[in-house]
């Protein structure tokens, strides 16, 4: 055997032990454990390729395991997407620190700092330019994306802003519409810049910058007292 056959072989024994070990990896875990680890996975898979470049196979290489298990608990790959969609939106959703501490103003721009950070993160912004791209093929994902995204940061946000209305600290008023306004004035030219002209993400400094000024505009205005 030549010297090239040698490590020809060796190299795919290698990988046959490998996809030997991610199978048997696979079937060690429950169905909900299979479940999570497949969402994990294939959300890179996405992010990196785009929907239409993924297949089944390439799900099975990355997770282990069987078509046979990836469509009985997503379907197929379109309810395997939206899976993906649901938990990754949820998860930036999740890191917005909703008790912050301090003064009113600390408070909210506590809150709006987080939420870009958690907007603006890298694997967020692909799937927010995977999703603009998509639109018109798979609505049902998109809107998926905007109910678990963004419409629930505006509806956790709405809380804090009726805990405060509750408490006195702030006037009363329509606390859906208030979380939705400020939220949206945080990102503006941040991520416009990022999805269009491929600008870096803001530094942290940038971010509380923007976030303390939007903080105390939105609670005192604008106007010369």
């Amino acid at each position: 055997m030549t010297t090239h056959q040698s490590a020809s072989s060796a190299s795919n024994g290698a990988a046959s032990r490998a996809e030997s070990g991610q199978d048997r990896t696979a079937r060690n875990l429950s169905l909900d454990e299979r479940r999570e680890r497949i969402i994990e996975l294939s959300a890179h898979l996405f992010l990196d390729k785009g929907y239409d470049k993924v297949s089944m196979n390439h799900v099975i290489d990355a997770a282990g395991g069987s078509k046979a298990t990836i469509y009985q608990l997503f379907g197929n790959k379109e309810g395997l997407f939206v899976a993906v969609v649901q938990r990754m939106a949820t998860r930036a959703i999740v890191s917005i620190d909703l008790d912050p501490g301090g003064a009113l103003e600390d408070q909210l721009a506590q809150i709006g700092q987080s939420f870009v950070e958690a907007v603006l993160g890298p694997e967020i912004l692909e799937l927010h330019r995977l999703m603009v791209s998509m639109g018109k093929t798979f609505p049902n994902a998109t809107r998926l994306f905007f109910d678990a995204g963004p419409r629930n940061a505006y509806r956790h946000v709405a809380v804090w802003f009726e805990n405060r209305q509750k408490s006195g600290d702030l006037a009363p008023g329509d606390a859906q519409e208030r979380a939705t306004l400020f939220l949206d004035m945080l990102l503006g030219d941040f991520q416009l810049g990022m999805l269009t002209n491929g600008e870096q993400n803001p530094s942290p400094a940038d971010i509380k910058k923007r976030t303390g000024v939007a903080a105390r505009i939105f609670l005192h205005g604008c106007s010369a007292r």
